[in-house]
């Protein structure tokens, strides 16, 4: 049987906390990469697929909104280093949105245990939610903040997400997966949500795929006629991102 080492990426601002990772990770169970800003880490994480990401900084968030929504960090466990340990490093975890957390007080004879340990947990919990059936939803907007909104907490209910940030890259990846719902936008440079829902309305494989349009409320004209096009819902921008899930499964009551 041949044994795969499991990677680690720390991503570490400023601490010296990757020299004790390191000393106490034993080299022929895992192999370490650091980086040192969150920038470098994403990167890394993305073209690695680390099998852990460990975070010792000050807010950790923007890296785990980052790459949990990406597909390719699905089976990627991300834990936090805690300044408490039980119950308020738990907590501290969660309001991170990170799936686990370790103590900086760790023991240094247990530590490669500990990884373990968490990984297994979170492999578990994944495997749990993959028996699960999730929603797919497709964003397709142009406004990359509002896609990562989107993104992360669509993600975080346990719906599946893809994201396309023009018409023409959208009608692609609705033709690939047939999403159970599209969020679309109504003005978009270039192909604009209209032109998009004539293109999927076009395609019987795509025409009963409900979409709902996203709109500000001085575009209320342009919902109308895209509900001529085909759409059949709206969402009005802004929204409360921790809110958009219970929105969109309400709303898909209807069509379903």
């Amino acid at each position: 049987m041949i044994f795969t080492k499991k990677k680690i990426l720390l991503i570490s601002e400023g601490s010296r906390i990757g020299a004790e990772v390191e000393k106490n990770l034993d080299p022929k169970e895992f192999s370490l990469q650091i980086a040192e800003d969150s920038a470098s880490g994403a990167e890394i994480a993305l073209k690695t697929r680390p099998d852990v990401i460990l975070l010792d900084m000050k807010d950790p968030f923007e890296v785990i909104s980052t790459l949990k929504p990406k597909e390719k960090m699905s089976n990627t466990a991300m834990l936090v280093f805690t300044e408490g340990d039980s119950i308020a490093g738990a907590a501290e975890a969660e309001d991170f949105s990170a799936d686990d957390f370790i103590s900086k007080n760790f023991d240094e004879n247990t530590f490669g245990e500990i990884v373990k340990l968490k990984m297994e947990k979170f492999n578990e919990e994944s495997r749990k939610d993959k028996r699960v059936s999730r929603t797919s939803v497709l964003i397709i907007d142009d406004e990359d903040d509002l896609r990562r909104i989107v993104e992360f907490n669509l993600h975080r209910e346990g719906f599946k997400v893809y994201s396309a940030a023009d018409g023409p890259s959208g009608i692609k990846l609705a033709r690939k997966h047939k999403p159970e719902v599209i969020l679309l936008d109504v003005m978009m440079p270039g192909m604009d949500g209209i032109e998009v829902l004539d293109a999927l309305r076009y395609k019987d494989d795509m025409r009963k795929i409900p979409v709902f349009m996203l709109t500000a409320k001085t575009t209320m004209e342009d919902v109308e006629k895209a509900f001529n096009h085909g759409a059949v819902d709206y969402i009005t921008k802004p929204f409360e991102g921790n809110e958009l899930g219970n929105t969109i499964r309400t709303k898909l009551k209807k069509y379903q």
